[in-house]
């Protein structure tokens, strides 16, 4: 990409506040800013860079790259970037739409604490599922792994539509072409087995992913609540995952079409996970829609 593009999305941070803090994660924090003269929202994603010249042109051809090329109703707004921080230290913040509803892994956990949402339901459910799927043919489509999709990946508007975000694992990739696990910073339980493995993976690693993703929208949980209270080691459990197929237990009845989609998407053979494509029809189709409560 020529180096005007970027310095078109370049903005002032002296235009900008910073008004608190959103969310925190080991990628950094993201803050609500305003545009003073418009007083406008956004979400400002700072990312610390450590001082590391490298590290910063790094996050600027992966992440910020990546969002200039992709514009899509299901992906997050890109609004520019600074390359200065709140503080003028060399750090990057990228401003983005601000999602009111939060991230998906929030509703989530929420609902586990009998505090979730009141006007989430199953209409809900399908409209995320399938938003997310076509974001991600979408993503595809264009040659990009998202590489890290789970619930705290995906922001939700004012009418809980998902909007799908954090490129900074996000790869381009030649039709075809598979990658090694080095440097593989993803999530581990959404984590496919050949990543797991250290193999090469293709785009199905984001199928596999969306799949426990799917299990979780579904059953208002976390996929292995073991993993999270601690008790399972990461070591066993990236041994059963591997050699056990080992994945989430259906506590209690989802639909049949839905469940099967599920058990298909996390499959470990990749070849046997179905694409995006696939996904985005069938989620359409009559034969998978939830029953509203």
């Amino acid at each position: 990409m020529k180096q005007s593009s970027i310095e078109m999305n370049k903005l002032d941070i002296r235009k900008f506040k910073k008004i608190k803090e959103i969310s925190r994660g080991g990628f950094g924090v993201v803050y609500e800013a305003e545009e003073i003269e418009t007083r406008n929202l956004y979400a400002a994603k700072f990312i610390f860079c450590k001082d590391d010249e490298a590290q910063f042109n790094k996050l600027i051809d992966r992440e910020v790259k990546t969002m200039m090329r992709i514009q899509h109703p299901t992906i997050i707004k890109f609004v520019g970037y600074s390359p200065t921080d709140f503080d003028n230290a060399r750090n990057i913040l990228i401003f983005m739409e601000l999602a009111p509803n939060g991230s998906l892994y929030e509703v989530i956990k929420n609902i586990t604490k009998s505090i979730g949402p009141k006007d989430y339901t199953n209409t809900t459910r399908q409209i995320i599922l399938v938003g997310v799927s076509r974001g991600m043919k979408y993503l595809h489509d264009h040659n990009i792994i998202h590489r890290d999709l789970k619930p705290g990946n995906i922001l939700l508007n004012s009418e809980y539509q998902p909007l799908i975000t954090d490129f900074g694992m996000s790869k381009f990739f030649d039709t075809g072409h598979s990658y090694s696990q080095s440097q593989f910073g993803g999530t581990k339980p959404y984590q496919a087995p050949e990543i797991l493995l250290g193999d090469p993976y293709n785009i199905k690693v984001d199928v596999y992913a969306f799949g426990i993703m799917m299990f979780e929208v579904l059953t208002d949980s976390f996929a292995y609540p073991e993993l999270l209270n601690g008790s399972i080691t990461d070591f066993k459990f990236q041994n059963n995952v591997i050699n056990n197929n080992y994945r989430p237990k259906f506590t209690f009845p989802i639909k049949k079409t839905l469940q099967e989609l599920i058990i298909q998407c996390w499959s470990h053979n990749p070849e046997d996970r179905p694409s995006f494509d696939e996904i985005f029809e069938k989620l359409c189709n009559d034969d998978y829609l939830l029953d509203d409560v």
